[in-house]
């Protein structure tokens, strides 16, 4: 949420968070909204997903006895009510978003979770959305934003995927018919290699649009390095599920990586 912000601060010299050219209570707000969401969405995906995490996972709070499902259900419904009005303190365009990010993760929670590839495109939007949420709490949009949403969403998507390979024996107990369910953990794997491949193609178009500026690309190279590694072991190895979860939790890292790239190229 903050690199979006600072992308849309504006301004030549220092860097833009140090001079002043970024508004730091709605950038606040903006954040605690975000996190609100994403709060609200994990309990009411616990909630809804406490039998196939039985399988999937079962140290989570609902199956391991921490939390029941009525319990999750109302941190939800507390985590979005923030969620907005936080967002509605910002500015209407802020609170869009917030009603947008509360509509679509609660609609993949209850419906679009069993439809293929279309609820990780949700996911995915939803969790990249933040980058725009940041231009919105300085009140300014700038299709720069739209191109490191789109690279985000690209990385998102894939590492969906390959969550989907490694839940695919719980998910099909479920009756859950995601794409590993419905093709096979190989064909979601595959697909999640080829968006992998296009998000690193993807990566430099920020550089090549001026969106970010040279320290982006330094701190770009870690990522790039990570990603082909990473489409090189999905082909071999360990058992699918095993090496969906390893490839799975080095995205969840990659993506903090590519975080930082952004920041820097926006400094």
């Amino acid at each position: 949420m903050l690199v979006g912000a600072v992308v849309v601060s504006g301004g030549e010299g220092a860097p833009r968070f140090w001079r002043g050219g970024l508004d730091w209570v709605p950038a606040t707000l903006g954040a605690l909204a975000a996190f609100a969401a994403a709060g609200g969405a994990n309990a009411l995906n616990d909630a809804l997903d406490a039998a196939s995490d039985r399988l999937n996972a079962p140290g989570r709070p609902i199956p391991s006895g921490g939390a029941t499902r009525a319990q999750a259900i109302l941190v939800a419904a507390v985590m979005y009510a923030a969620c907005v009005t936080l967002a509605w303190s910002v500015g209407p365009g802020a609170a869009a978003m917030a009603v947008a990010w509360v509509g679509l993760t609660t609609l993949y929670s209850t419906v679009l979770k069993g439809v293929p590839l279309v609820g990780n495109v949700v996911v995915s939007a939803v969790a990249a959305s933040p980058l725009v949420m940041g231009g919105l709490t300085q009140r300014r949009f700038e299709p720069g934003l739209a191109l490191l949403f789109a690279v985000a969403a690209l990385l998102h998507l894939s590492r969906e995927l390959f969550k989907d390979a490694e839940d695919a024996e719980g998910d099909r107990a479920e009756g859950v018919n995601t794409l590993a369910v419905a093709r096979g953990p190989e064909t979601a794997m595959a697909l999640g290699r080829a968006l992998m491949v296009v998000s690193m193609v993807a990566a430099i178009a920020p550089f090549l649009t001026r969106t970010l500026g040279p320290l982006y690309l330094v701190l770009l190279v870690p990522v790039e390095v990570t990603l082909f590694r990473l489409a090189a072991t999905s082909l071999r190895g360990a058992a699918v599920a095993t090496r969906a979860r390893h490839i799975s939790r080095w995205l969840k890292l990659t993506m903090v990586l590519g975080l930082v790239a952004f920041l820097g190229g926006s400094l």
